[in-house]
């Protein structure tokens, strides 16, 4: 059975540089955490009741009295400085196979944030958001692989991508059933990435990756571009298994940053096993659309011990701190023998960008593999988005937690957030899964 609780005792988990106590950041502590002995991750549903405060859902993966395969998805209200509760939402899924489920921004523009989810075999189920919270599903199309892009022709609907491919915009009546944009080139996407403006014109971008190529396209008030207009094509700038994101505004240009990222980085036509990183890129509208690197970090090998890094996920775009600039928040697969363990580091944002080294460091936390964490939403409504993380315990279940985003001051839209002169940190301190009785209901 799952549980929902306020976690109240200090866990020291984040190290912190000295400029994370003056750009504000992260809390130490869990305001939150969804525990449950099943197989459970949860993600950002957006506010999709209208409150001022984005929404959580909740998957959980079940089985019925007669063993079938279920997947209850659960949908959690944000909370102005409050902490999230059930909202009484569950839809029940047959079969855990590819199951799939997101916020998907508001693709019929009434102002509040819809919802989408798949299983296997099984139609889209669209959930539309409204002041009640979300309504009866609506069944769209059989695919697995679909995400929001932003509004990519600034018509005040937010837009989807299926198979990262197809494109459908957003209208009064929701997506429709054709696509009204395709990808041309004759080649295997492998990854696309919306949700940025990188030539600052105000529309939504975006990007798709295939093999060592990646594509760029401008949005505008037809839609997006037929042809790109930027592209790389380097193998200096390729992983294997490499992905793309959008880093948001790091430095405040009015520009977004992308990122390219993956566990193997290859360079002088060789593949670097087990030694992972990220480039920032950045386009140079003045200079033909050039792309260009503004920041980049990959493997080391540090110290007697052998040392690997790993970036396993990377999700950027949003504001944790509320100073304006977006961060970044990477998960990392550490190996260091006879250990192995995650850590998250978090990049803030500044004018200058980023520094080489993460501002904050959630330590050894266990987070499963294609699961990254998620800053999209400011879950209580005080101006700072917040970082949720599904992590686990071989034997102790899964575990969501929420750590709320603060501001420089401490405090912001009428919630007290953090105490800089409380001894909350404590550099490099291992974290431990919360045990039953530690938990206050």
């Amino acid at each position: 059975m799952p549980r929902s609780v306020c976690f109240l005792c200090v866990l020291s988990l984040l190290l912190v540089t000295g400029s994370a106590y003056a750009a504000g950041g992260l809390l130490a502590t869990p305001s939150w955490i969804y525990e449950t002995k099943e197989t459970s991750f949860a993600t950002v549903a957006g506010d999709v009741n209208g409150d001022g405060c984005d929404d959580i859902l909740v998957a959980d993966y079940l089985y019925s009295t007669t063993g079938d395969e279920i997947v209850r998805l659960r949908l959690y209200y944000g909370r102005h400085c409050g902490t999230p509760e059930f909202s009484g939402w569950f839809f029940e899924f047959e079969d855990h196979s590819f199951f799939r489920f997101a916020g998907i921004g508001d693709v019929n523009g009434d102002g509040y944030a819809d919802v989408m989810a798949y299983a296997y075999f099984q139609p889209i189920m669209l959930f539309y958001g409204s002041e009640d919270g979300l309504q009866p599903g609506r069944e769209w199309l059989q695919e697995y692989n679909f995400q929001e892009i932003g509004d990519v022709n600034g018509d005040g609907y937010d837009d989807l991508i299926v198979d990262g491919e197809l494109v459908f915009y957003g209208s009064d009546k929701g997506p429709g059933n054709e696509p009204d944009w395709q990808f041309s080139e004759d080649v295997i996407v492998e990854y696309a990435a919306g949700h940025l403006d990188f030539n600052g014109d105000g529309y939504g971008d975006l990007i798709i990756r295939s093999g060592i190529s990646i594509y760029f396209y401008s949005g505008g008030p037809d839609g997006l571009a037929d042809e790109y207009s930027a592209m790389i094509d380097e193998p200096k700038y390729f992983f294997v298994s490499s992905q793309i994101h959008s880093a948001g505004d790091i430095n405040g240009d009015g520009v977004d940053e992308i990122i390219i990222f993956g566990d193997q980085y290859c360079r002088s036509n060789r593949c670097l096993a087990l030694e992972g990183g990220m480039f920032i890129f950045t386009i140079d509208a003045g200079n033909g659309n050039d792309p260009y690197v503004v920041w980049k970090r990959y493997g080391d090998l540090i110290g007697w011990d052998y040392y690997l890094f790993l970036l396993n996920e990377v999700v950027g775009g949003y504001d944790l701190n509320g100073d304006g600039f977006d961060d970044v928040v990477a998960t990392l697969d550490l190996v260091h023998y006879p250990e192995s363990y995650d850590d998250i580091y978090v990049y803030l944002g500044s004018p200058q960008g980023f520094s080489y080294e993460p501002d904050l460091i959630l330590k050894n936390i266990p987070t499963p593999w294609g699961r990254p964490p998620d800053i999209s939403g400011d879950i209580n409504g005080d101006g700072c988005h917040d970082l949720l993380v599904t992590s686990y315990g071989y034997s102790s279940g899964y575990f969501t937690m929420l750590f709320d985003g603060y501001s420089e001051n401490g405090e912001i839209a009428g919630c007290r957030r953090h105490d800089p002169t409380a001894p909350n940190f404590s550099a490099g301190a291992k974290f431990s899964l919360p045990s039953a009785d530690r938990l206050i209901y």
